[in-house]
């Protein structure tokens, strides 16, 4: 008889004890949010670093079972061969690497680099790994191109269907990235856009 936002929260508490291994007011959520709103302004100590690690490995393995039920729940009806699933990350998580623990505020590859797997009916299918880099804008326009749609104008991203069918013309393409980095309790700092540009090996 719980309301729907009732089951929302219950679930976010269920998920947050599967990666943090306590509930959201105790244990390891408790020290990991104690270090964030510190200001970050220390390195993190590299106990908490491998236990915030460990939680984040824990809940990918957690995230994957459930992947692995909605496929095979896909299967079962036979919907999977007309389905097109895409597997993403908005961003990536730092354990330590360069004095940061979290996400945010930098710009390095632990931070942009995220997964992007991709499964469906042709060209999405072989089972294979492309190292070319994409840009998660690039989803939009995939996705319409898959359905015969076009891209709205102006796009930011476009279409990965050419590069998974293998024509070229990718390598020579620039990847942008950018965030906001606000400081937490720095009297006196301000706003600071932080922006990278990626073009093949260069950065």
């Amino acid at each position: 008889d719980r309301p729907a936002w009732a089951k929302a929260v219950l679930l976010d508490r269920r998920a947050r004890a599967r990666v943090f291994g306590s509930p959201p007011e105790t244990g390891l959520h408790q020290r990991f949010t104690e270090y964030v709103w510190s200001g970050l302004r220390e390195e993190p100590a590299p106990q908490l670093c491998a236990e915030i690690e460990a939680g984040y490995r824990a809940g990918a393995r957690w995230v994957d079972e459930l992947l692995d039920n909605a496929l095979g729940a896909l299967e079962a009806h036979g919907w999977l061969e007309d389905s097109l699933v895409i597997v993403t990350g908005d961003h990536g998580e730092a354990f330590g690497e360069h004095g940061m623990l979290g996400h945010g505020r930098q710009l390095y590859e632990e931070l942009l680099r995220v997964p992007l797997i991709m499964i469906g009916p042709a060209p999405f299918r072989g089972g294979r790994r492309i190292d070319a880099p994409v840009a998660l804008t690039d989803l939009l326009p995939t996705v319409l191109d898959a359905l015969g749609l076009p891209a709205p104008e102006p796009c930011d991203g476009r279409s990965l269907l050419p590069l998974l069918r293998g024509e070229p013309g990718w390598a020579d393409r620039a990847q942008h990235a950018q965030v906001l980095r606000r400081p937490r309790h720095t009297a006196g700092s301000s706003d600071a856009v932080l922006e990278s540009v990626r073009w093949g090996p260069w950065k």
